[in-house]
């Protein structure tokens, strides 16, 4: 369950957020102002967020090497006519 609540309510709260978090793996969306602004997630869902993030963070080097010497825009094209592709898979 994804729950949200200020960021003055999350400092009176915070333990109770973070049993929230642990024991039933919610997420708690922390707002400032009414605008999201953090999030608390358990463990096992921030590692796997992680090692997704770094698998991206390697797939774009890669991109940014392969296309090195090509124009912006030609790279643009060929890479979002490869999405395309495999969107349609």
């Amino acid at each position: 369950m994804v729950r949200r609540t200020s960021s003055a309510s999350a400092q009176k709260k915070l333990d109770e957020l973070l049993d929230s978090v642990q024991r039933r793996r919610d997420t708690v969306v922390i707002t400032s102002a009414g605008k999201p602004v953090a999030a608390l997630v358990n463990m096992p869902l921030y590692e796997r967020m992680a090692l997704m993030q770094a698998d991206f963070d390697k797939s774009l080097a890669k991109l940014r090497r392969a296309y090195a010497s090509v124009d912006r825009r030609t790279a643009r094209k060929e890479i979002d006519e490869a999405i395309r592709a495999a969107r349609r898979k």
